[in-house]
């Protein structure tokens, strides 16, 4: 005579559903599938019991998720880039899951497909590749590699330059209004620090020495362009400082209706280090809140070198407007104690060293 051995299942409460919804959640977030994390996370917010976890987890995959999604799009601009379109196509679906690269991702996509027909037409004539930027022993995982690998697409479009109706005190210099167009260009994360300047020119001139990842400052536009000079020659680059309007572009997050008076927020102590929270110091740069591209301190911390001369705005529309290649005074933004509205304009001789003053590099597409 056999015996039957027969398990009871109970069904579960409601908290017992919630807390195997944070189970889920966390198994998913281990596995790096932040997405489906927040789904159950958010279904974990239903139970009061549960409730202030799951939305702590919530936010801290929503951070992780971001980041995941903003170093997918990187790898897939760089991808591109080599013609490696099966890398491309991966790393864009990934940063297809957030909002803030969405856009981009569906451009790099539509690139990629006409880049991909492009690259197997028969070539007319077969030349030496270009040689590719490989670094030295020396230079892996080194402040120099770190320029190069911590650069934002910003897609080509068309935005409003000026005092837009969400900026407000505006200056005179600002209060024309006009349309400008801009090529897609790349622009830094970070502003240069003090470590990369101090690697490329063997010198750090900062008043505010001993913090390695704080912007490099006490520099003027004329020693920029010997460490932009020294630094293309290490790494048979182009890089550039920005012009004004790829500045404000990138500060207005790539889009032609920012909402925002300062770059990723309307409040400034979210995105910027200015009088009221740095101690009159300057600061480890990327300690603020990024905007939507992931650009840090575009609003605080220093003031920041453009390429060009002082222009006077009008209200024609342009395509890639520079200022003049010379003159008495060079175009300074992002504002330090003061001046951190997307929009503020500021100046100095070229010739000038101030401890407020750094800058951050761009690259033509």
């Amino acid at each position: 005579m056999s015996i039957g051995i027969y398990t009871v299942f109970f069904p579960q409460t409601e908290i017992e559903k919630c807390e195997s919804q944070i189970r889920k959640g966390d198994r998913k977030a281990q596995k790096g599938n932040y997405w489906d994390a927040k789904a159950h996370y958010k279904n974990a917010i239903a139970c009061e019991e549960t409730s202030f976890e799951a939305g702590q987890k919530l936010d801290e995959c929503n951070v992780k998720a971001n980041r995941a999604c903003e170093e997918a799009l990187d790898k897939a601009n760089m991808a591109l880039q080599s013609n490696d379109f099966e890398n491309a196509k991966y790393n864009y679906n990934i940063a297809l899951n957030c909002d803030h690269t969405i856009a981009s991702a569906r451009t790099g996509i539509r690139q990629s497909k006409q880049k991909k027909k492009v690259s197997f037409e028969p070539p007319k004539e077969i030349g030496k590749p270009p040689k590719r930027y490989r670094p030295s022993n020396r230079q892996r995982n080194s402040p120099i590699q770190d320029i190069i690998y911590n650069m934002k697409t910003v897609i080509s479009g068309t935005f409003t330059m000026g005092c837009t109706s969400e900026q407000s005190n505006c200056e005179d210099d600002e209060t024309t209004t006009h349309q400008v167009t801009l090529s897609t260009y790349q622009i830094a994360k970070y502003e240069v620090t003090q470590a990369q300047w101090e690697a490329v020119m063997g010198n750090n001139p900062s008043k505010f020495k001993g913090c390695p990842k704080c912007p490099v400052e006490q520099v003027s536009w004329n020693d920029v362009q010997e460490f932009i000079q020294k630094l293309n020659q290490k790494t048979e680059k182009s890089l550039r400082l920005p012009t004004e309007a790829e500045w404000e572009y990138a500060a207005r997050e790539g889009t032609a209706d920012n909402p925002y008076l300062y770059s990723g927020s309307n409040a400034i102590n979210d995105v910027a280090l200015f009088s009221d929270n740095s101690g009159s110091k300057t600061h480890e740069v990327g300690t603020k809140r990024a905007n939507i591209l992931g650009l840090y301190d575009m609003s605080g911390n220093i003031w920041e070198w453009c390429s060009d001369g002082k222009r006077t705005y009008t209200s024609s529309a342009v395509t890639n407007p520079k200022g003049p290649s010379s003159g008495f005074l060079r175009v300074l933004r992002g504002g330090s104690a003061r001046g951190c509205r997307i929009a503020d304009r500021g100046y100095g001789i070229p010739a000038n060293r101030d401890d407020d003053s750094g800058f951050r590099l761009a690259h033509s597409q």
